[in-house]
């Protein structure tokens, strides 16, 4: 019985526990802000970058270069982004125009576009795996790339399943960096469901 009581932890341990788990929630709300804040200063650099300075330097007599008192130097140059939608995005508008776009380079521009064909293997099926490729190449494709990889999550899931059924694992070999880590579940904002 006097070794379940002094198990117990004393109110001044459980003080200190729940002011380190408070400090550990601010630093998450502390977090969420400044990536909010982050978000929100990166959608200004872009009007800057790309609407309201380019805007001004040509209103200025279309200047392309302009120094400032502090040395910083101004230029603006051509840029272009392009991007289509991963195959795995969700949205059906997105995907719409993923086809469209596809569609569009396939009957325009058919040289750009490369097809990536990979099949999964699992480490007993090195006949397949040799088979498959020796099928290839015979098809006339001597670009098979051939390359044995695992998955990060399931590389961890692996080491996890290995320490806690306590089996020997190389730690070295695979950088494994075991120990404790608190986690805090933040409140829902006030007003939020």
């Amino acid at each position: 019985m006097a070794d379940a009581q002094a198990a117990l932890p004393t109110n001044d341990e459980l003080t200190s526990v729940s002011a380190l788990a408070l400090r550990l929630q601010a630093k998450h709300e502390d977090k969420v802000k400044l990536e909010e804040q982050l978000t929100e200063l990166n959608k200004q650099i872009r009007q800057l970058e790309v609407i309201d300075l380019p805007d001004a330097m040509t209103a200025a007599g279309n200047l392309t270069f302009f120094a400032l008192s502090n040395g910083a130097e101004i230029e603006i140059k051509p840029y272009v982004e392009a991007s289509i939608p991963r195959k795995d995005d969700d949205d059906p508008d997105n995907q719409k125009r993923r086809l469209s776009a596809l569609e569009w380079l396939e009957n325009n521009h058919p040289d750009i576009l490369k097809h990536e064909v990979s099949m999964a293997f699992t480490k007993g099926e090195d006949k397949k795996v040799e088979k498959a490729i020796a099928l290839l190449k015979k098809a006339g494709f001597d670009n098979v790339v051939d390359e044995t990889t695992v998955h990060h999550a399931t590389l961890k899931a692996f080491i996890k399943g290995q320490i806690a059924a306590r089996k020997g694992v190389p730690m070295d070999l695979f950088k494994v960096d075991v120990g404790e880590k608190a986690t805090v579940k933040l409140p829902k904002p006030k007003g939020t469901k």
